[in-house]
Protein backbone atom coordinates (compact mmCIF):
# COMPACT_ATOMS: atom_id res chain seq x y z
CA UNK A 1 0.00 0.00 0.00
CA UNK A 2 1.64 3.51 -1.12
CA UNK A 3 1.01 7.19 0.33
CA UNK A 4 -1.60 7.00 3.57
CA UNK A 5 -4.48 9.00 2.53
CA UNK A 6 -5.25 11.99 4.92
CA UNK A 7 -7.63 11.82 6.70
CA UNK A 8 -11.54 13.76 6.06
CA UNK A 9 -14.60 14.70 7.83
CA UNK A 10 -16.65 11.63 8.64
CA UNK A 11 -19.96 13.40 7.70
CA UNK A 12 -21.52 11.85 4.64
CA UNK A 13 -22.41 13.27 1.35
CA UNK A 14 -20.97 15.96 -1.06
CA UNK A 15 -22.39 19.25 -1.85
CA UNK A 16 -20.96 21.28 1.43
CA UNK A 17 -21.97 24.86 2.42
CA UNK A 18 -18.48 27.37 2.15
CA UNK A 19 -18.18 27.05 5.92
CA UNK A 20 -18.15 23.49 6.24
CA UNK A 21 -15.49 20.94 5.64
CA UNK A 22 -14.33 20.09 2.02
CA UNK A 23 -15.29 16.99 1.11
CA UNK A 24 -12.85 14.04 0.82
CA UNK A 25 -13.92 11.49 -2.81
CA UNK A 26 -12.40 7.94 -2.76
CA UNK A 27 -12.59 6.96 -6.22
CA UNK A 28 -11.90 3.35 -7.15
CA UNK A 29 -10.12 2.26 -10.72
CA UNK A 30 -9.18 -0.78 -12.21
CA UNK A 31 -7.84 0.19 -15.79
CA UNK A 32 -11.07 0.12 -17.78
CA UNK A 33 -12.88 2.54 -19.27
CA UNK A 34 -15.51 2.63 -16.03
CA UNK A 35 -12.70 3.15 -13.61
CA UNK A 36 -11.55 6.04 -15.79
CA UNK A 37 -15.20 7.32 -15.95
CA UNK A 38 -15.39 7.11 -12.02
CA UNK A 39 -12.05 9.29 -11.83
CA UNK A 40 -13.05 11.92 -13.98
CA UNK A 41 -16.79 12.34 -12.04
CA UNK A 42 -15.16 12.37 -8.82
CA UNK A 43 -12.58 15.07 -10.25
CA UNK A 44 -14.96 17.18 -11.27
CA UNK A 45 -16.88 16.64 -7.97
CA UNK A 46 -13.65 17.77 -6.14
CA UNK A 47 -13.36 20.70 -8.00
CA UNK A 48 -16.66 21.88 -7.78
CA UNK A 49 -16.69 21.46 -3.68
CA UNK A 50 -13.13 22.27 -3.07
CA UNK A 51 -12.46 18.30 -1.71
CA UNK A 52 -9.53 16.15 -1.63
CA UNK A 53 -9.45 12.63 -3.81
CA UNK A 54 -7.64 9.36 -3.01
CA UNK A 55 -7.61 7.25 -5.88
CA UNK A 56 -7.84 3.79 -4.52
CA UNK A 57 -6.51 0.62 -7.23
CA UNK A 58 -6.12 -2.87 -6.54
CA UNK A 59 -2.89 -4.68 -7.66
CA UNK A 60 0.84 -5.56 -6.59
CA UNK A 61 2.21 -1.76 -6.14
CA UNK A 62 5.50 -0.95 -7.78
CA UNK A 63 8.37 -2.69 -7.51
CA UNK A 64 10.10 0.75 -7.42
CA UNK A 65 8.30 2.06 -4.39
CA UNK A 66 5.44 4.71 -4.51
CA UNK A 67 7.09 7.55 -6.58
CA UNK A 68 5.42 8.84 -9.89
CA UNK A 69 8.55 6.92 -11.62
CA UNK A 70 7.68 3.65 -10.36
CA UNK A 71 4.12 3.89 -11.01
CA UNK A 72 5.22 5.32 -14.69
CA UNK A 73 7.44 2.05 -15.44
CA UNK A 74 4.52 -0.17 -13.76
CA UNK A 75 1.04 1.26 -15.27
CA UNK A 76 1.52 4.02 -17.59
CA UNK A 77 -2.11 4.55 -18.16
CA UNK A 78 -2.61 5.20 -14.34
CA UNK A 79 0.35 7.45 -13.59
CA UNK A 80 -0.94 9.61 -16.32
CA UNK A 81 -4.36 9.74 -14.73
CA UNK A 82 -3.05 10.93 -11.31
CA UNK A 83 -0.88 13.06 -13.08
CA UNK A 84 -3.88 14.76 -14.89
CA UNK A 85 -5.62 14.79 -11.49
CA UNK A 86 -3.19 16.48 -9.50
CA UNK A 87 -2.27 19.29 -12.13
CA UNK A 88 -6.14 19.88 -12.47
CA UNK A 89 -7.04 19.72 -8.84
CA UNK A 90 -3.59 20.55 -7.39
CA UNK A 91 -0.99 17.70 -5.99
CA UNK A 92 -1.67 18.31 -2.40
CA UNK A 93 -4.97 17.10 -3.09
CA UNK A 94 -4.56 13.91 -4.41
CA UNK A 95 -3.44 10.76 -2.50
CA UNK A 96 -3.06 7.53 -3.70
CA UNK A 97 -3.48 4.14 -2.04
CA UNK A 98 -2.49 0.58 -3.98
CA UNK A 99 -2.34 -2.62 -2.04
CA UNK A 100 -3.38 -6.11 -3.71
CA UNK A 101 -6.79 -7.74 -3.08
CA UNK A 102 -10.17 -7.99 -3.90
CA UNK A 103 -11.24 -4.37 -5.19
CA UNK A 104 -14.30 -4.23 -3.28
CA UNK A 105 -13.02 -4.85 -0.19
CA UNK A 106 -9.54 -2.78 -0.45
CA UNK A 107 -12.08 0.29 -1.31
CA UNK A 108 -14.11 -0.31 1.55
CA UNK A 109 -11.36 -0.74 3.67
CA UNK A 110 -9.57 2.63 2.20
CA UNK A 111 -13.07 4.56 2.47
CA UNK A 112 -12.69 3.62 6.25
CA UNK A 113 -8.81 4.09 6.60
CA UNK A 114 -9.29 7.98 5.43
CA UNK A 115 -13.24 8.44 6.72
CA UNK A 116 -14.00 9.25 3.20
CA UNK A 117 -17.19 11.69 2.61
CA UNK A 118 -17.73 9.64 -0.34
CA UNK A 119 -16.70 6.33 -2.71
CA UNK A 120 -16.78 6.65 -7.03
CA UNK A 121 -16.78 3.58 -8.72
CA UNK A 122 -17.57 2.68 -11.97
CA UNK A 123 -20.66 1.16 -13.55
CA UNK A 124 -21.29 -2.98 -13.18
CA UNK A 125 -20.41 -5.00 -16.27
CA UNK A 126 -23.89 -6.26 -18.09
CA UNK A 127 -25.34 -5.61 -14.60
CA UNK A 128 -23.83 -7.98 -12.22
CA UNK A 129 -25.03 -8.56 -8.79
CA UNK A 130 -21.41 -9.52 -8.65
CA UNK A 131 -19.59 -6.78 -10.04
CA UNK A 132 -17.21 -4.45 -7.76
CA UNK A 133 -19.89 -1.51 -7.81
CA UNK A 134 -22.64 -4.03 -6.87
CA UNK A 135 -20.54 -5.48 -4.10
CA UNK A 136 -19.12 -2.38 -3.00
CA UNK A 137 -22.82 -0.32 -2.90
CA UNK A 138 -23.73 -3.22 -1.01
CA UNK A 139 -20.91 -3.01 2.17
CA UNK A 140 -19.37 0.37 2.26
CA UNK A 141 -20.57 2.12 5.43
CA UNK A 142 -19.78 5.51 2.86
CA UNK A 143 -22.29 6.75 0.25
CA UNK A 144 -21.08 5.00 -3.14
CA UNK A 145 -21.52 6.65 -6.49
CA UNK A 146 -21.77 4.27 -9.13
CA UNK A 147 -20.86 6.68 -12.35
CA UNK A 148 -22.65 6.49 -15.92
CA UNK A 149 -22.96 8.60 -18.81
CA UNK A 150 -26.71 9.42 -17.92
CA UNK A 151 -28.96 10.05 -21.01
CA UNK A 152 -29.87 13.95 -22.32
CA UNK A 153 -33.35 13.46 -23.39
CA UNK A 154 -35.41 16.80 -21.78
CA UNK A 155 -38.90 15.59 -22.42
CA UNK A 156 -38.40 12.38 -19.97
CA UNK A 157 -39.41 12.92 -16.67
CA UNK A 158 -36.98 14.74 -13.80
CA UNK A 159 -35.06 15.08 -16.83
CA UNK A 160 -31.79 17.16 -15.45
CA UNK A 161 -33.12 16.74 -11.77
CA UNK A 162 -31.80 15.22 -8.63
CA UNK A 163 -33.97 12.85 -8.08
CA UNK A 164 -34.08 11.84 -4.16
CA UNK A 165 -35.92 8.23 -3.87
CA UNK A 166 -37.52 8.21 -0.73
CA UNK A 167 -39.59 5.07 0.42
CA UNK A 168 -40.83 6.27 4.01
CA UNK A 169 -37.66 4.11 5.70
CA UNK A 170 -34.93 5.26 7.85
CA UNK A 171 -32.87 6.66 4.78
CA UNK A 172 -35.29 8.99 3.69
CA UNK A 173 -33.68 11.80 5.60
CA UNK A 174 -29.86 11.29 4.43
CA UNK A 175 -31.38 10.34 0.95
CA UNK A 176 -33.19 13.70 0.78
CA UNK A 177 -29.94 15.21 2.47
CA UNK A 178 -27.18 14.47 0.04
CA UNK A 179 -29.83 14.97 -2.89
CA UNK A 180 -30.25 18.33 -1.71
CA UNK A 181 -26.92 19.33 -0.77
CA UNK A 182 -25.75 17.81 -3.85
CA UNK A 183 -28.10 20.21 -6.05
CA UNK A 184 -27.28 23.14 -4.34
CA UNK A 185 -23.70 22.48 -5.13
CA UNK A 186 -24.32 22.34 -9.02
CA UNK A 187 -27.44 24.27 -9.09
CA UNK A 188 -30.15 21.35 -10.13
CA UNK A 189 -33.79 20.96 -9.18
CA UNK A 190 -34.78 17.76 -6.44
CA UNK A 191 -37.60 15.99 -7.24
CA UNK A 192 -38.51 13.73 -4.30
CA UNK A 193 -40.12 10.62 -5.57
CA UNK A 194 -42.05 7.83 -3.52
CA UNK A 195 -43.79 5.14 -5.33
CA UNK A 196 -46.54 3.67 -4.05
CA UNK A 197 -48.60 0.11 -5.46
CA UNK A 198 -51.74 1.66 -3.83
CA UNK A 199 -51.73 4.82 -5.52
CA UNK A 200 -54.67 5.65 -8.04
CA UNK A 201 -51.75 7.39 -10.75
CA UNK A 202 -49.03 10.04 -10.68
CA UNK A 203 -49.01 13.17 -8.72
CA UNK A 204 -46.47 15.83 -8.62
CA UNK A 205 -46.54 19.12 -6.56
CA UNK A 206 -44.10 22.18 -7.51
CA UNK A 207 -43.44 23.83 -4.07
CA UNK A 208 -42.19 27.07 -5.99
CA UNK A 209 -44.60 27.23 -8.16
CA UNK A 210 -47.42 25.44 -6.25
CA UNK A 211 -48.03 23.66 -9.58
CA UNK A 212 -50.44 20.45 -8.74
CA UNK A 213 -50.93 17.86 -11.19
CA UNK A 214 -54.05 15.55 -10.07
CA UNK A 215 -57.04 15.75 -8.86
CA UNK A 216 -56.76 14.50 -4.85
CA UNK A 217 -53.42 15.06 -3.52
CA UNK A 218 -52.39 11.17 -1.73
CA UNK A 219 -51.13 11.10 1.52
CA UNK A 220 -47.39 10.39 1.23
CA UNK A 221 -46.81 14.01 -0.49
CA UNK A 222 -46.99 15.26 3.39
CA UNK A 223 -44.47 12.83 4.27
CA UNK A 224 -42.41 14.19 1.81
CA UNK A 225 -42.87 17.30 2.81
CA UNK A 226 -41.86 16.80 5.94
CA UNK A 227 -38.75 14.93 5.16
CA UNK A 228 -37.93 18.20 2.75
CA UNK A 229 -38.95 20.87 4.48
CA UNK A 230 -35.51 21.32 6.75
CA UNK A 231 -33.71 21.46 4.06
CA UNK A 232 -35.96 23.87 2.53
CA UNK A 233 -35.17 26.58 5.33
CA UNK A 234 -31.62 25.68 4.65
CA UNK A 235 -31.44 25.79 1.11
CA UNK A 236 -34.14 28.10 -0.15
CA UNK A 237 -32.77 28.61 -3.24
CA UNK A 238 -33.04 24.82 -4.33
CA UNK A 239 -36.33 23.98 -6.46
CA UNK A 240 -38.30 20.81 -5.27
CA UNK A 241 -41.00 19.01 -6.68
CA UNK A 242 -42.95 16.34 -4.33
CA UNK A 243 -43.48 13.30 -6.43
CA UNK A 244 -45.66 9.74 -5.93
CA UNK A 245 -45.52 7.33 -8.48
CA UNK A 246 -48.27 4.38 -8.61
CA UNK A 247 -46.66 1.06 -9.53
CA UNK A 248 -43.44 -0.92 -8.78
CA UNK A 249 -40.70 1.04 -7.33
CA UNK A 250 -38.10 -0.63 -8.61
CA UNK A 251 -39.59 -0.31 -12.22
CA UNK A 252 -40.67 3.02 -12.40
CA UNK A 253 -37.58 4.45 -11.35
CA UNK A 254 -35.15 2.76 -13.47
CA UNK A 255 -37.83 4.02 -16.26
CA UNK A 256 -38.36 7.82 -15.01
CA UNK A 257 -34.91 8.64 -13.80
CA UNK A 258 -33.32 7.66 -17.26
CA UNK A 259 -33.01 11.68 -18.23
CA UNK A 260 -32.09 12.48 -14.08
CA UNK A 261 -28.97 13.83 -13.16
CA UNK A 262 -28.42 12.00 -10.15
CA UNK A 263 -30.91 9.64 -8.49
CA UNK A 264 -30.09 9.01 -4.57
CA UNK A 265 -31.28 5.82 -3.18
CA UNK A 266 -30.96 4.44 0.69
CA UNK A 267 -29.52 0.95 1.76
CA UNK A 268 -31.19 -0.09 4.75
CA UNK A 269 -28.80 -2.32 6.45
CA UNK A 270 -24.94 -2.84 6.76
CA UNK A 271 -24.43 -6.15 4.62
CA UNK A 272 -20.97 -7.59 5.49
CA UNK A 273 -22.12 -11.56 4.50
CA UNK A 274 -24.50 -10.88 1.56
CA UNK A 275 -23.23 -8.25 -0.28
CA UNK A 276 -25.76 -8.37 -2.94
CA UNK A 277 -28.17 -5.17 -3.62
CA UNK A 278 -31.55 -5.97 -3.50
CA UNK A 279 -34.84 -4.15 -4.08
CA UNK A 280 -35.05 -0.34 -5.68
CA UNK A 281 -31.31 0.29 -4.61
CA UNK A 282 -30.01 -3.15 -6.70
CA UNK A 283 -32.23 -2.34 -9.49
CA UNK A 284 -30.77 0.66 -9.91
CA UNK A 285 -27.43 0.08 -9.80
CA UNK A 286 -27.79 -2.59 -12.16
CA UNK A 287 -30.15 -1.23 -14.89
CA UNK A 288 -30.13 3.10 -13.71
CA UNK A 289 -29.02 5.09 -16.56
CA UNK A 290 -27.59 7.46 -14.95
CA UNK A 291 -25.35 8.00 -12.28
CA UNK A 292 -26.28 6.55 -8.92
CA UNK A 293 -26.23 7.03 -4.90
CA UNK A 294 -26.28 3.86 -2.76
CA UNK A 295 -26.50 5.96 0.77
CA UNK A 296 -26.28 3.79 4.29
CA UNK A 297 -28.55 3.67 7.24
CA UNK A 298 -26.94 5.24 9.81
Amino acid sequence: MTAQPSTGSSAPGVGRAATEPRPHILVGVDGGIGGWMALAWARDEAIATAGRITICHAGPPPAGGSTMDALTLADPPLARAVHDVRQRIGGERVDLWLADGDPAGLIAEAAETAAADLVVVGPPLHGGTRSTAARTAGTCRRPVVIVRPGQDEPRLPFAGHVVAALGGGPCDARVADFAVRYAAVHHLPVAAVHVSAEGPGDFWFDEDTLETHFAVEPPQIATLARVLEPLRIRHPHVPVRLCVLAGSASARLVVATAAARLVVVGRRHHRPLTPALGGTSGALVRNGVPPVVVVPSA
